[in-house]
């Protein structure tokens, strides 16, 4: 073994390699400007700041390409690839349920799936095309052997967030007591939106009880003191502040703080992309007018 390879085994190499990345994430300032400018103004602001340095493309592409380079970057950095792909397990449900889908309506969706996951989308793909999904892990197939019988979009996705989460959750448990803590904060936060959704939706939530995520949560389904909008709000506040605790008083916290601070930066730019081009169009409408 080299001394480079053995350097990559230790978590100390790993805080040196984000300190030293060319890839930084993007600050709370620099997303304050970004939302102050034009379609023209945000483009020249990200080339100003060095973002997504070397990646081509137009911005959602480079967006992607950002996020993606972070992703290959913490498993390359960490001296754990077991416990850094339990950080993806959002990205691994998504493929999962793309694939899950894309059977039904017979459908090829390789291209257009996240790369960046955890899981390769070729196990995902044979695992789906197979209805056996133990090469994923025991827990997901257990909740998805009988899923190629289903052909509901909202009990397929529910289902493959739920197993997806029951492997996570329990490899977290014996890997990571920090990250277990989080996932049991970010379950109980999602159960809340997915109730408040059900509701919205005009289904009883009480039926699909199963479906929800393998945490215990406060109903607030019946909260009167608050609008759906802010229980929401509240809720998806809850994930960030648990995505943020992780960061204290573990060795494997510079790498889980990298990565949800990347995952947050591309949710940011989608957002500012979005609301650049529609003061673009309200500009154009005004200039027509």
């Amino acid at each position: 073994m080299t001394g480079n390879e053995f350097a990559k085994k230790s978590y100390g190499y790993a805080l040196g390699a984000i300190k030293a990345t060319s890839h930084p994430p993007l600050s709370e300032d620099d997303f304050r400007r970004l939302r102050d400018c034009d379609l023209k103004g945000f483009k020249r602001l990200l080339d100003e700041l060095g973002w997504a340095r070397g990646i081509e493309g137009d911005i959602p592409e480079r967006i992607e390409g950002e996020f993606n380079y972070a992703v290959n970057f913490i498993k390359d950095i960490s001296p754990d690839k077991s416990l850094t792909d339990l950080l993806l397990f959002e990205e691994d449900s998504e493929n999962l349920k793309l694939f899950l889908k894309a059977k039904i309506l017979n459908v090829d969706v390789s291209d257009i799936a996240n790369r960046g996951a955890s899981v390769p989308i070729e196990i995902v793909r044979a695992c789906v095309e197979a209805s056996d999904f133990t090469l994923i892990g025991e827990e997901v197939h257990e909740e998805l052997k009988e899923i190629e019988f289903e052909s509901d979009p909202f009990i397929i996705s529910s289902k493959a967030d739920r197993a997806i989460f029951l492997h996570t959750l329990k490899v977290a448990k014996k890997k990571n007591k920090a990250l277990y803590t989080m996932l049991l904060k970010y379950g109980e936060a999602k159960n809340q939106i997915s109730e408040i959704r059900l509701k919205q939706m005009g289904v009883d939530s009480k039926k699909y009880k199963d479906l929800l995520l393998p945490v215990s949560y406060k109903s607030l389904e019946n909260d009167t003191s608050r609008s759906d909008d802010e229980i929401i709000s509240h809720a998806k506040e809850k994930i960030s502040r648990a995505m943020y605790e992780l960061r204290s008083g573990e060795n494997f916290a510079p790498i889980a703080e990298y990565f949800f601070a990347k995952k947050t930066e591309a949710g940011m730019l989608r957002l500012i992309l979005a609301e650049c081009e529609l003061k673009g169009l309200g500009e154009e409408v005004s200039d027509n007018g």
